[in-house]
């Protein structure tokens, strides 16, 4: 007998809640939009967007995820295209010489 016939049917939300927090949960709002687009791709994990967002403040996340919603070219390739970076290090001592201008 498998131990799932003995317990009784409680949803997982009331044993352990995910959303402890207001950011979670505008983090749990770009997780479904993002999985829903994804299509054949695996689903990404709250952890990997929290940290993809961690740069932004709670009130800069509403603000990001309104544009998001209002874009014309769609939720998830306004959501990517705004965290995308062209620049390149700044030139430091450390750096190796393939970053150096000259």
């Amino acid at each position: 007998m498998h131990i799932a016939q003995l317990l009784p049917d409680i949803p997982t939300e009331q044993l352990r809640p995910t959303i402890k927090s207001e950011r979670a949960y505008i983090i749990s709002l770009f997780l479904e939009k993002i999985n829903e687009e994804r299509g054949t791709y695996k689903p990404m994990t709250a952890g990997a967007l929290a940290f993809k967002l961690s740069h932004l403040k709670k009130d800069d996340l509403y603000f990001f995820y309104g544009q998001c919603e209002k874009a014309n070219c769609g939720f998830s390739k306004c959501f990517w295209g705004a965290l995308k970076t062209d620049r390149k290090p700044v030139e430091k001592k450390w750096l190796t010489s393939k970053w150096k201008r000259v």
